[in-house]
């Protein structure tokens, strides 16, 4: 598949929802949003959902429950969040002639800074050369994390096991290499931001990341979209609306795709909404479908 031709024809799509779309309701404090219109036979539904909640037990509310009992398959974001796909994801994080590296892709300032600090994580320069950037990213990240994650519970897992149990499919909107592919779009100016932050501000990227949980076990939307859209970390990636719009285009026309065959529900990062100017939830609404808030 060539990704360039779909980052290529997605941007059309993308800078007309910025133009015509428009912003959900603030103070809608829930997760899960039903899809109808445009002329839909039965609807279908959007469930935000985020990583590194630190939740230990969860259990699917009554909402997501009912969700799960009206339509016919699961769909995920990733299949890189699969577990899986562990293997398979660990295989395509390998970098293959250095392309991807954190050697190739940030300024020799930032490298030099990254090979000094990651060896405190365990991380050593053939671990840089091994893995692409976005892996090494992912690893820096982790550490940052304040909760034990031996005992950690995964949404997605739950949701995968249960729409086992009732029979449903499970698919993902997009491919292990076209995750990766994604990635690879963001220019060195993004790469060195993320990474020279997580280096330098290590206790803020903590905090970001409970703040986001504590809005996500809140069920609060609102919350959640200011926790990922306006955080000095998080919304580095917002600084890079070609790439941002790209994605959220190619997402948006695979959702259409699901939810078009068949009612569906879409599990979706939080960060897909965060920032409302590459939304895809701007883009449903311009297209003319009609995302309602689901309270119970």
């Amino acid at each position: 598949m060539d990704h360039k031709r779909i980052f290529a024809w997605t941007l059309p799509l993308f800078f007309f929802a910025r133009l015509c779309g428009q912003s959900l309701p603030a103070n809608a404090h829930t997760l899960l949003w039903k899809i109808s219109g445009k002329g839909l036979t039965q609807e279908s539904y959007i469930l935000i959902n985020t990583t590194n909640t630190c939740e230990t037990r969860i259990d699917l509310n009554g909402k997501i429950a009912t969700a799960l009992s009206k339509v016919r398959s699961v769909v995920f974001e990733a299949a890189a969040t699969n577990r899986a796909n562990e293997k398979a994801f660990l295989a395509a994080s390998l970098a293959i002639d250095d392309d991807y590296t954190a050697k190739q892709m940030l300024s020799p300032f930032v490298y030099l800074s990254l090979k000094e600090k990651a060896q405190e994580i365990g991380l050593n320069e053939a671990f840089l050369n091994q893995h692409n950037l976005f892996f090494v990213k992912v690893k820096l990240e982790t550490a940052c994390i304040s909760c034990d994650l031996s005992g950690v519970v995964r949404f997605e897992d739950v949701v995968r096991d249960t729409a086992r149990k009732l029979g449903l499919p499970v698919t993902e909107l997009l491919s292990i290499d076209e995750f990766f592919d994604m990635y690879h779009h963001y220019p060195r100016a993004f790469w060195d931001k993320s990474i020279s932050f997580l280096l330098d501000h290590p206790e803020q990227v903590t905090d970001a990341i409970n703040k986001k949980a504590a809005a996500y076990r809140g069920d609060d939307l609102a919350g959640l979209k200011t926790a990922v859209g306006r955080d000095e970390y998080y919304g580095i990636r917002y600084k890079f609306p070609d790439q941002e719009s790209s994605r959220s285009a190619l997402l948006t026309t695979r959702i259409k795709e699901q939810i078009t065959r068949a009612p569906a529900l879409i599990v979706l990062d939080v960060s897909e909404v965060a920032n409302d100017p590459t939304s895809v939830f701007n883009i449903l609404t311009t297209e003319g479908y009609t995302l309602t808030p689901v309270f119970q």
